[in-house]
Formats: structure tokens, C-alpha cells, sequence
């Protein structure tokens, strides 16, 4: 069972959070995607995944897709 705020997202999951998302990009709609399942340190891989996801899915240049900054 996860572990909420430790346990990282599933590959599936990833996948399909990444066309969901792929519809606000390809239509200019700024998103968010945070993953808050630092404890652990799983949020930095699943980030990277979903960077990977979304640059493959899309016609964009990875300069369209940030990874931003965590803040305090």
C-alpha cells in the first residue's frame, strides 16, 4: 500500500497524468504538476519521469517544459 508522502507514483500512473496534461499544453494552458512525495525523495525521480513522459508525448522543445525551483 502507499505511503502517503513517501511512496513513489507508478509508471501507469505517470502516464496517464502526462496526457492529461499534454492536453493543457498543446493547447497553451499553463499547468502545474507538484509531487509532494518528498520524505522519501521519490518526487525528484518521478518529476524526471514526468519531464521524460511529456517530452516525448509533445511537439515541444524541452525549453517548454520547466522544472521549477522547490520552495521552503
Amino acid at each position: 500500500m502507499p505511503r502517503i508522502y513517501y511512496s513513489a507514483y507508478s509508471e501507469e500512473y505517470l502516464q496517464r497524468l502526462a496526457a492529461q496534461l499534454e492536453v493543457s499544453i498543446t493547447k497553451n494552458v499553463p499547468v502545474w504538476c507538484i509531487f509532494d512525495n518528498t520524505a522519501s525523495g521519490a518526487a525528484l525521480g518521478n518529476a524526471l519521469a514526468m519531464q521524460s513522459y511529456l517530452m516525448q508525448r509533445t511537439q515541444f522543445a524541452p525549453h517548454h517544459i520547466e522544472v521549477g525551483p522547490m520552495s521552503d
